[in-house]
């Protein structure tokens, strides 16, 4: 899903769309006389136009950070959005990364991310393919983030289960940890 990000000073540039008015029913009546139809608005968008701001000001301002990812598998790069809704990112969109401009990191974001769950890569479907569970994304020691389709194995380890991960970029080969607490990318303000 595709997201449109509108720069600070470009904000008296965006004209706020208006909703159109609700459509109004038509009812006849015996009582009334002929050729005078009675209008009256639907009970629920009457009670909502009563009490929904119409104040006309566009939403608040909050935080984007737009991070890129590689495809385990083909070695494609993705693009990858969070919104900041209180104290966490939330994953907002997964997209095919757009040229090699996607992926220059532009800083780093510290905080929770969410919505890992929602992941699905978008060059090799990971891990919607998967036959066994495992992580949707790594975020490696070499501060790159990879889509979970190669490289993981699972291990035992003095009788625990953990996820091993060898990274294509860096080689290492090590348990990995299961929150990302922190992710290079670039920070935009936005709604």
């Amino acid at each position: 899903m595709p997201i449109k990000i509108i720069r600070d000073d470009q904000i008296e540039d965006v004209p706020i769309q208006e909703t159109p008015p609700p459509p109004r029913i038509v009812i006849e009546s015996s009582d009334m006389p002929e050729g005078q139809p009675r209008f009256t608005e639907p009970t629920r968008v009457a009670e909502e136009s009563k009490t929904a701001p119409t104040s006309g000001k566009s939403p608040a301002q909050t935080t984007w950070l737009i991070a890129t990812g590689q495809c385990t598998l083909t070695n494609l790069r993705f693009s990858i959005a969070f919104r900041r809704e209180g104290d966490v990112y939330d994953l907002k969109s997964v997209d095919k990364a757009s040229g090699e401009s996607a992926s220059k990191k532009q800083g780093s974001l510290d905080g929770s991310f969410k919505g890992w769950d929602t992941f699905i890569c978008p060059h090799c479907g990971h891990p919607g393919n998967a036959k066994q569970p495992t992580e949707p994304v790594v975020y490696c020691e070499c501060q790159q983030l990879f889509c979970g389709g190669k490289g993981l194995a699972s291990r035992t380890v003095d009788g625990r289960d953990e996820m091993w991960w060898r990274c294509p970029s860096c080689k290492i080969y090590k348990p990995i940890q299961r929150t990302i607490s922190s992710l290079d990318g670039t920070a935009i303000k936005g709604k």
